[in-house]
């Protein structure tokens, strides 16, 4: 396979137009999990507003910068309303606070992070786990077997920047139960489905943007929605449910504010997501080629209709192989630095979920053998190729 005609290094300004050319493979060059990044346009923008918000005495939470990024998302993203808040976390719980799930049940992917059955707790809800399907997502079957007379909302969660082709069907199933569906977008900013954007196929998605994220602010979330009594409430309990500007409280809120610096990185990746997808979606494309060569290696399929944003590239291993072993030496032979895997343990085999443990087979095994090679914007032709070759040493 030609190599350099599928992926071309995105280039700063002032960088020669010409390719980088790969080199020849090495045995040892250091490649990390994963890198954020900021193109020099962006950075002077951020730099410009903040001497801007400094000079003007301006809000340092919640101002105009923090407006302008919800409005901004909400337009991309194809949502009627957007609402920041100071993570992905907060977001969520949010979510189900507005909802409701006080003393209820809520299903949630026993393969996701704790955050997900974490904002459940906090809310007050009950956190019922669900097993996934082959593409790490929920499995609408096994929710249909969970749902029971206390079941207030099911959360579904875009593994690794993936929407299923199956959640139209978990879709119709909450519709014809009377339950809402919350989307954890946390990993799919710009993922699409039917050209469809995550965070507009439920009631309302939750979205982080911490620094390992496609986009990111370092620190924060949103929240998207088309119900507009879900976004009212929204803005009020993330101020401390304060009504009317005023101190006075008629529910429970917290401190969920986003600060104005945050949001100035928020509508500068915002504005370069797209590249950002094209430019994983490359890699995606190469590691698809180098990887899918290895018969006992099977990369996650990708349906026609799905467009992810490859937060993470998803491979499974065979079963004979040690995932830790081979991590340990791809980074200490190899110099490769694998990504967090989407996960390694599924939530009904936490300790702090032992109480809510079920029969998750799946997810045990699917958990247990994915590996996910580094993936990021700016990552070099020959970081690619040698990772991907590494990879395939320590399997064949």
């Amino acid at each position: 396979m030609n190599y350099m005609r599928l992926f071309v290094n995105p280039r700063s300004k002032g960088e020669s137009d010409s390719l980088n050319m790969i080199e020849p493979a090495v045995s040892f060059m250091k490649v990390p999990a994963t890198k954020y990044y900021f193109p020099p346009e962006s950075i002077d923008f951020i730099i410009e507003k903040t001497r801007e918000i400094f000079a003007t005495g301006s809000y340092l939470a919640m101002g105009k910068y923090g407006e302008q990024f919800e409005k901004e998302f909400a337009q991309y993203n194809g949502s009627k309303h957007a609402v920041t808040t100071n993570s992905g976390t907060g977001a969520l719980e949010i979510i189900l606070r507005v909802i409701g799930v006080e003393g209820q049940e809520v299903i949630v992917p026993t393969n996701t992070f704790g955050a997900t059955a974490f904002a459940v707790v906090r809310a007050g809800g009950k956190p019922v786990f669900a097993d996934c399907l082959g593409d790490l997502n929920i499995d609408p079957n096994d929710v249909a077997s969970k749902i029971s007379d206390k079941t207030k909302a099911v959360v579904t969660v875009h593994i690794g920047g993936l929407i299923s082709s199956t959640l139209p069907q978990l879709n119709e199933l909450c519709s014809r139960k009377g339950i809402q569906l919350v989307e954890d977008a946390a990993h799919a900013h710009g993922s699409t489905l039917g050209g469809r954007k995550a965070g507009t196929f439920g009631l309302a998605g939750a979205f982080s943007f911490f620094s390992t994220k496609v986009m990111t602010t370092g620190e924060g979330g949103m929240i998207t929605t088309d119900d507009q009594d879900l976004y009212e409430q929204a803005m009020i309990l993330r101020d401390q449910a304060k009504r009317g500007g005023r101190n006075f409280h008629e529910s429970i809120g917290y401190n969920w504010r986003m600060p104005e610096f945050q949001a100035l990185l928020g509508i500068t990746q915002l504005r370069s997501l797209e590249y950002f997808i094209q430019e994983r979606s490359k890699i995606a494309k190469f590691y698809d080629s180098e990887l899918g060569g290895i018969p006992s290696l099977e990369p996650l399929t990708i349906p026609t209709e799905a467009r992810p944003n490859f937060y993470k590239y998803v491979a499974f291993l065979p079963k004979r192989v040690n995932r830790e072993a081979m991590h340990s030496r791809l980074k200490t032979e190899f110099g490769i630095s694998m990504g967090g895997n989407v996960y390694d343990t599924p939530l009904h085999k936490q300790p702090v979920f032992e109480k809510y443990a079920s029969s998750n087979p799946r997810s045990e095994d699917l958990c247990a053998r994915h590996i996910c090679p580094p993936i990021y914007v700016r990552m070099k032709a020959e970081e690619v190729e040698h990772a991907a070759k590494s990879i395939a040493r320590c399997i064949q």
